[in-house]
């Protein structure tokens, strides 16, 4: 019997008995597996790993989403819920928050408040301070992958192409998976003649975000490279047809309570040393970013870190940009 996603999507709110999540945590992990890059699927999967008692294999699920996409916020509720540890907890505590609006935690471990006024100030083009205060907190938070993605922000709202393909570039090989770091990097190089290492990325693009959702947020829903991604709709999986398939299929979600937002008081964290976040080597972040600042890339760059402007690919004929498509099972 054939299932869709829709299908799947309905089941979280309509497998009752014991039979039906099981069934529904089957066909999910089914789906997972074909469809690796499906990330709202691959959450519910996280989610309902956990519901049945396997914490750790769910809790692994739910952190691949956001290796992909660190801006999927059911994501981090589900991570936050279901976390034992009180530093992890207050870390999905402050990205709820951002996210929501909530409260930032007491500092110094707190940083949405901070993160929010940037996020407002680069709606309305003041760079300069913006620029600064994402400097302190990827110092302060070397780990955390939500200021890379604004100070890129920044950099781009420069129209400085050759320092967005630089960063990104920096961004990239620091969060191989996150899509955004390579839909950036991608453009990027397509506007200085790479397109083969282009459309590589565009492809892995794809491949870790079946659904486009990072793309769609980035470009909007009707972007240049829309044809790239599969028609989800056309996703299914087969499974052996039995009575609690049957009845699942059947049965219809009642209205769900309004969603709830998350509160919770965060006790106030001790003062942990931050990690150093500025290397030593002359292309580091510090480095790059000196350089935007004074527009003096030149000859500094061009010994340290290699372009991708002038390499072989450049010379070589472009490939056919084509939709890739997941066959089913």
């Amino acid at each position: 019997m054939k299932i869709t996603r829709k299908d799947l999507l309905k089941w979280e709110s309509t497998a009752s008995t014991a039979e039906e999540q099981s069934l529904l945590l089957d066909c999910l992990k089914t789906w997972n597996e074909t469809f690796p890059g499906d990330l709202e699927i691959k959450c519910e999967y996280g989610r309902s790993l956990i519901a049945a008692g396997d914490t750790v294999a769910g809790e692994e699920k739910l952190k691949e989403v956001l290796a992909v996409h660190p801006e999927y916020e059911r994501a981090y509720e589900a991570l936050y819920k279901n976390s034992k540890d009180e530093e992890e907890r207050n870390l999905y505590h402050e990205f709820l928050s951002f996210f929501q609006g909530g409260t930032s935690q007491v500092a110094p471990n707190g940083w949405a408040d901070r993160l929010t006024e940037i996020k407002s100030a680069l709606s309305e083009g003041e760079l300069g301070a913006v620029e600064k205060d994402v400097l302190e907190l990827m110092q302060k938070f070397p780990d955390n992958v939500l200021f890379p993605i604004y100070y890129l922000g920044v950099v781009l709202k420069t129209k400085d192409d050759y320092s967005t393909l630089q960063f990104a570039k920096l961004y990239h090989e620091k969060w191989r998976k996150c899509v955004f770091f390579m839909l950036i990097y991608a453009e990027a190089l397509l506007k200085f003649g790479s397109e083969i290492e282009a459309v590589s990325l565009l492809r892995e693009a794809v491949y870790q975000d079946h659904l486009g959702l990072v793309a769609n947020a980035m470009w909007g829903s009707n972007h240049e490279y829309k044809h790239l991604w599969p028609d989800t709709a056309e996703f299914s999986i087969e499974k052996t047809d039995n009575e609690v398939l049957s009845n699942l299929l059947v049965k219809e979600p009642q209205v769900s309570e309004q969603k709830k937002t998350i509160k919770r008081r965060v006790e106030e964290n001790p003062d942990v040393p931050p990690k150093a976040f500025f290397c030593q080597t002359c292309v580091c972040h510090s480095c790059l970013a000196e350089r935007h600042r004074k527009k003096i890339w030149g000859e500094y760059l061009q010994c340290h870190i290699e372009s991708c402007a002038g390499t072989d690919s450049c010379n070589q004929s472009s490939q056919k940009l084509e939709r890739i498509v997941f066959p089913a099972r």
